[in-house]
């Protein structure tokens, strides 16, 4: 048995990513037969989603938000939808979309998976981030519904492991892909690389004049990317400060008070008790992570305040530029925590 499981972790990574792949059908079964994402109140995003899954980009509908142009995810599922055939009763759009997103999920939990093992050398806690990461909140009611953001977190945690690995030239590559899946990968991603580039500099006193051109060159190339999409299909050029005004909610029924207590009730349903148990062991990540991912986090809160946005849209956005950092902290807390029983339990 000891040589099978030697042979075995020469493939642990397509091992685990069909894992991961199976946890992400499991969860993300419900939108092939039991609801209709587009029907469902809140979850609009979807109609402009599965239109290109059903008709490519021949009938792209303008949506001044941009929403209409986060192409990536759902031209992928179009290619599945045009060759799978009909299977029983399910939703083959959704099927398709499903397909996608849980290829997208599981490559992301491979990637802090990864990026965990490197930090803390320790399998466990990597493996116990991965799967904080996959039955968290957002992933099954936002990753896994028909919706683009499994590729745009996945596209944050490959900015992680670009910087992480110094990998800079492979950045602009990124910012193309993400940009076509969604453009608030533009000031979210902007925001990470100006943290980097702070920390660098009064932190470690250096400022590398290559890795700030490659840096600028990432961010512009994410600018010209959008533009292009903007260009071909719809025949005109948004910017995106235009669409983040168009994406701002409608003013909420309840104001002051309530309205605050509501957006952190919700907040913390979503992320509270990852937060909490990420808190304790934040400082055993690279500082320069840390740093960087805090201000992702800084501008995805304003962004949302922007918009207008709930609880939910707040952690949602947090979520995707720190998941790394939220799930292997509370990874490494949970960790210890059974570490430390088990040492009890052998005392006693």
């Amino acid at each position: 048995m000891e040589m099978v499981h030697k042979e075995l972790n020469k493939y642990l990574y397509p091992i685990l990513f069909i894992v991961f792949l199976t946890i992400c059908f499991g969860f993300g079964y419900s939108t092939m037969v039991r609801f209709d994402p587009t029907q469902t109140l809140g979850l609009d995003d979807t109609l402009f989603y599965i239109n290109i899954v059903e008709n490519g980009l021949n009938e792209i509908e303008f949506d001044p938000s941009g929403r209409s142009t986060r192409i990536l995810v759902p031209y992928l599922a179009h290619i599945f939808y045009l060759i799978l055939p009909q299977l029983g009763s399910w939703n083959m759009s959704f099927f398709s979309m499903l397909i996608v997103c849980a290829t997208f999920t599981s490559f992301n939990a491979l990637l802090i998976f990864n990026l965990t093992s490197n930090v803390f050398r320790n399998s466990k806690i990597a493996l116990l981030s991965s799967l904080l990461f996959l039955t968290s909140f957002v992933v099954p009611n936002f990753y896994l519904i028909g919706y683009v953001d499994s590729a745009y977190a996945l596209s944050l945690n490959c900015l992680v492991f670009l910087l992480y690995h110094k990998k800079l030239y492979w950045l602009p590559v990124l910012a193309i892909l993400a940009s076509m899946t969604k453009e608030t990968f533009l000031p979210i991603s902007s925001s990470f690389l100006l943290g980097w580039i702070i920390y660098e500099y009064f932190y470690e006193t250096k400022l590398d004049k290559n890795k700030f051109f490659i840096f600028f060159a990432t961010s512009l190339v994410s600018l010209l990317t959008l533009f292009t999409i903007d260009s071909l299909l719809l025949g005109n050029i948004f910017y995106p400060w235009d669409q983040m005004t168009a994406l701002r909610a409608e003013p909420a029924s309840f104001s002051g008070f309530e309205l605050f207590f509501h957006r952190v009730v919700r907040f913390l349903m979503v992320l509270g008790v990852l937060i909490l148990l990420a808190i304790p062991h934040l400082r055993k990540l690279p500082s320069i992570i840390l740093f960087s991912t805090s201000f992702a986090c800084a501008a995805n809160i304003f962004l949302g305040w922007w918009a207008g946005i709930g609880g939910a849209g707040f952690a949602r956005g947090i979520f995707s530029a720190a998941s790394f950092v939220i799930c292997s902290s509370a990874a490494y807390f949970i960790y210890n925590l059974i570490k430390n029983a088990d040492l009890l339990e052998t005392d006693s």
